[in-house]
């Protein structure tokens, strides 16, 4: 590649061209190799034999850019010279002298071929993130610094080790100390922890094996599911001996449904994250997610905005460049790190066709996975669950699932395949008590106990529910708890109801009384209104100014992401699960009758929701949720979960908690629920998708039986392909989520000529500008004819220069909104109208 360097080091010019990437030439060098000189390797005359039990090795080895190396076809003498070929047999000898002795090399041999096969190919996915992780590291010139002077190995080798030992010291991958003889009360604040729940108390005295198991903890709202999770994984970490030798853990990762939910509890877990290890360190602690670099906790406290790679067209790059990457990209980073928080998809991607999948991988080896909410992944999500927790077992890891409402269906295929990975026998999970803990182990008895526990007094609750079916009796309750100084939230299932409602109720409010919530805002807008939320409605706030009279008009964006409080609680109808979640947002705090912050009992008079849904019928027709609610009806596809939803609550008047939890999930998403006969053909054809889901994510994630190789197909950079697909438009293997395929659309604003961001200024304007947006909607940038100078420059101001996305610049039409165009996938132009109040939505003019 380096035609100058050739000349002088070989006095030769170069012919071959460097058509093919070198992990692949590499991979097929050194193949040949094996096959070529087995006597040079002491493996006889049967080299071929032992080619298998290599391949793994070499697949992990030359896999260090992120990805196995690929096919080759033709022969090696069309990219190499003899001499080179000569070269590369001599280094390899060389090598095998430093780092395979001889008589480990013989051990290795007299080892069962099958077996050694076998387990080469399952610890390959591993040692790949070895081989990438030690690439970043040995590129790092601050410890590795260039040479111009001839060096042999063995002098160059005695001076590497020095310097990897530097290097990995300073680059925080290393796992730290935990403290010894912690309790709950000890890693959390007085004002988190007043006094243990139960679920807490039996987080800290259970007995734990000192080696894999999985723990599921269900529990309703605010019962501490979160502080039990991580006080079972700093045990795990923390051993119950003084020197921590018969540790569990060495580290944790948290994995949360959605940003919001991520920052929330990244807030949460930095500020206790050094309780947790010993005082003479400091852990690392890392947020990862896609935007994370916009939150300001983390950009306080652990690094600078960064960017991403940026390798979308998979091309070769030099050591320093992907150096440089790595060490800016802490999503891949943040599974490395002592204690990480992110989204599920930083996890997830582990085990797809994602380049840095293997570092994810290695960054959660002898990690405690907990993942939260668990409950809320689809038919897609929870095969891609399941095959990461085979992986996460298999490799000698714990997880911890946390959910309020898990089907028990949904329970044993979890528990199935992390045993599956374990190496263990399924365990049957039987027990029908709610809150349970149910842990699968194979120290005691017993491969899985499954533990009743309490539920505290304060967060034990009777809702009230009232199923309307008409709009304006909604609306008309909503006014009349308004008018009494209530504060109301109204949970719409679409954006578009959302925007409906808003436009009706908030004219006849005063001003700053209707807040509408929901995803389709510029970053900076969302996360402005987020925080008014939180002020108005959150653990602290007091009745008057912030809360009485007060409306949020929101979507799905309310339902887990935030701790908020309302005196009422409105929402379309929804599955019970959703609606259970929906409720923990009722009479969440407890209050006085005005609203204000008191001890004791609730006295706003007890907790009721309002349901809207469709008229009732014991026979529904086909189109019994889609005439209520087209969109409704396709954001919640089985109809029949929705008939029966609606069912119980009109027959129960209302659900106790945790008294119901089982019989409202197992009625409505267990194996004997029956639907009637209108919905059944809606019922079937929900089902069939959910098993295109499965079967479609069992294609996409990664057989961890052939190893660490392409198993067909290129590899995806995560940067580009995180969490997009449709079922219609399967577009990326490296997808952690099904539905619609989706487009960041970047929110500009013509201002005196110039195209600008629509949020702020700076680094970060072009991020906290932008949103997500169905690709169905907007696909492309129309860009405009007689101003394309300025258009180029805007894009080149992007963070990825307008790759990935959709420009879409707005400019002021009189109406108090803003105006642009873009193209739909059909290349029609469509008009879109903006403002910070409503956010995006289609033009009318």
């Amino acid at each position: 590649q380096r035609s100058d360097l050739l000349k002088a080091l070989q006095g030769r010019e170069a012919i071959r061209p460097y058509a093919i990437r070198h992990d692949t030439l590499g991979a097929r060098l050194w193949l040949w190799f094996v096959d070529q000189s087995p006597q040079s390797l002491g493996l006889g005359h049967g080299a071929r034999r032992y080619r298998q039990r290599l391949a793994p090795w070499v697949q992990a080895v030359t896999g260090h850019h992120g990805q196995p190396p690929g096919a080759m076809a033709g022969s090696l003498t069309a990219h190499f010279d003899q001499a080179d070929l000569d070269a590369a047999a001599e280094f390899i000898s060389e090598m095998q002298r430093l780092l395979l002795p001889r008589d480990v090399l013989s051990a290795i041999l007299a080892l069962d071929a099958e077996q050694h096969e076998e387990a080469a190919r399952h610890l390959s996915w591993w040692f790949a993130g070895v081989a990438v992780l030690s690439d970043w590291l040995g590129s790092n010139t601050d410890y590795f610094s260039y040479r111009s002077e001839p060096l042999s190995l063995d002098g160059y080798w005695s001076q590497a080790l020095v310097s990897a030992e530097k290097a990995l010291a300073a680059s925080g991958v290393l796992p730290g100390t935990p403290a010894v003889g912690r309790g709950v009360q000890d890693l959390f604040t007085p004002q988190r922890i007043q006094k243990l729940t139960p679920l807490q108390r039996w987080a800290q005295d259970a007995a734990l094996a000192t080696q894999p198991q999985l723990v599921l903890l269900e529990d309703v709202t605010g019962a501490g599911k979160t502080e039990a999770a991580l006080t079972l994984a700093y045990r795990l970490m923390a051993g119950t001996d003084s020197d921590n030798s018969d540790a569990a853990a060495s580290g944790i990762f948290f994995a949360l449904p959605t940003m919001a939910t991520a920052n929330a509890m990244f807030e949460r877990v930095s500020s206790m994250a050094n309780r947790m290890f010993d005082a003479a360190q400091q852990p690392s602690c890392v947020l990862a997610h896609g935007q994370r670099h916009l939150s300001q906790t983390f950009r306080s406290t652990v690094l600078p905005a960064t960017h991403g790679e940026g390798d979308a067209a998979q091309l070769d790059e030099t050591a320093g460049a992907r150096c440089a990457a790595w060490l800016a990209d802490h999503n891949k980073k943040a599974l490395l790190a002592d204690v990480g928080v992110g989204t599920i998809d930083q996890a997830l991607l582990a085990v797809l066709h994602a380049r840095h999948q293997s570092l994810r991988l290695l960054g959660l080896f002898g990690k405690v996975l907990i993942v939260d909410e668990v409950h809320a992944c689809d038919a897609y999500m929870l095969e891609l669950l399941e095959r990461l927790l085979r992986f996460h077992a298999a490799a000698w890891g714990s997880a911890i699932l946390l959910s309020a409402t898990l089907p028990r269906a949904m329970k044993q295929s979890l528990a199935n395949a992390f045993a599956a990975g374990a190496g263990w026998a399924a365990p049957t999970l039987e027990s029908q008590a709610y809150p349970l803990a149910t842990r699968i182990h194979r120290r005691f008895a017993a491969p899985q106990d499954e533990t009743h526990v309490q539920t505290r007094l304060e967060v034990r609750r009777h809702v009230k529910v009232v199923y309307l079916d008409q709009r304006d009796q909604v609306e008309a309750r909503i006014k009349t708890e308004l008018a009494a100084g209530r504060c109301v939230c109204w949970i719409r299932n679409t954006v578009a109801e959302a925007v409906a409602a808003w436009q009706r109720l908030s004219p006849a409010l005063p001003e700053g009384h209707c807040t509408l919530f929901h995803a389709r805002f510029a970053m900076g807008d969302r996360l402005q209104i987020e925080q008014d939320v939180l002020d108005r409605f959150g653990p602290v706030s007091s009745a008057a100014p912030l809360r009485a009279g007060q409306l949020v008009i929101a979507t799905q964006v309310v339902e887990q992401s935030l701790d908020v409080d309302f005196d009422l609680l409105v929402s379309d109808l929804a599955p019970i699960d959703r609606l259970i979640q929906r409720a923990g947002r009722l009479q969440r705090h407890v209050r006085d009758e005005r609203g204000n912050l008191c001890s004791g009992d609730d006295r706003r008079g007890g907790a009721e929701m309002v349901v809207f849904g469709p008229g009732w019928s014991e026979s529904p027709g086909a189109m019994w949720f889609k005439a209520f609610s087209a969109g409704s009806a396709a954001v919640y596809p089985h109809h029949g979960q929705s008939w029966l939803t609606a069912r119980y609550l009109r027959d129960a008047g209302g659900f106790a908690m945790p008294e119901d939890a089982r019989n409202l999930i197992e009625g409505v998403f267990g194996d004997q629920a029956e639907y009637p006969a209108g919905l059944q053909h809606n019922a079937e054809r929900a089902e069939g998708v959910d098993w295109a889901q499965t079967n479609f994510a069992a294609a996409a994630a990664l057989d961890y039986e052939t190893g660490y190789s392409r198993q067909g197909g290129d590899w995806h950079s995560d940067d580009e392909t995180l969490a997009v697909g449709a079922l219609d438009d399967w577009q990326t293997p490296a997808s952690t989520r099904a539905g619609d395929a989706t487009t960041t659309v970047r929110l500009a604003k013509w201002q005196h000529g110039v195209i600008v961001p629509w949020c702020g200024q700076g680094d970060d304007a072009w991020d906290m500008s932008s949103l997500r947006v169905a690709k169905r909607l907007i696909a492309e940038s129309l860009e405009p004819v007689d101003r394309s100078a300025e258009w180029q420059r805007a894009l080149e101001t992007m963070p990825d220069s307008g790759r990935w996305s959709v420009l879409l610049v707005l400019a002021p039409l009189g109406d108090g909104c803003w105006h642009g165009s873009a193209l739909d996938p059909d290349q029609r132009s469509r008009r879109w109208a903006y403002d910070s109040r409503s956010g995006l939505q289609a033009s009318a003019i």
